[in-house]
């Protein structure tokens, strides 16, 4: 996956701000028993965990044994 597309995800699951203060995805909305996804979502974890594992990939390629 792109950066770019990686991008258009975190922005399609971007907060939405509820009255009660919390916050929710945008995206993926209710679930079939009326209750909405807070944010972040499963799609944002999944995209932060990854960058994350990149990110020490990376450090440790550099950083050699």
């Amino acid at each position: 996956m792109t950066p770019d597309e990686r991008q258009a995800l975190r922005e399609k699951h971007s907060p939405w701000h509820g009255d009660e203060g919390l916050s929710y995805c945008q995206e993926c909305g209710d679930d079939p028993f009326g209750f909405a996804h807070t944010y972040p979502c499963d799609v944002i974890k999944v995209l932060d965990w990854a960058e994350a594992v990149a990110e020490d990939l990376s450090a440790r390629i550099e950083g050699g044994p």
